[in-house]
């Protein structure tokens, strides 16, 4: 099966990079079409309950929010859960002139 491959960096604005051995595609279902995301490793993969997502901490300045639904709180840190609807609609919508 062919999918679309998205940069995940672009979406978010981040400067691109060149691949590595830990670039991955994460592939994704959105709606009725699958969406690979690339990114730049993939260190962990973890199952959860929409319930063990809290909102997203007004500190975390320097990001655009509307690509966050939210973080997990982990043993040791907060892991950040992407929306992956608003990131690939954003992408979707041409830049402003």
């Amino acid at each position: 099966e062919v999918v679309t491959v998205v940069d995940l960096r672009r979406v978010l604005g981040l400067p691109s990079v060149p691949c590595t051995r830990s670039t991955s595609n994460v592939i994704i279902k959105q709606g009725h079409e699958q969406v690979g995301l690339l990114v730049d490793q993939v260190a962990e993969v973890i199952t959860c309950q929409s319930t063990e997502i809290d909102p997203l901490p007004e500190n975390l300045a320097g990001i655009d929010s509307c690509f966050f639904s939210g973080v997990i709180k982990l043993q040791h840190n907060l892991l950040v859960v992407l929306n992956v609807t608003q990131s690939l609609q954003a992408l979707a919508q041409p830049a402003a002139a």
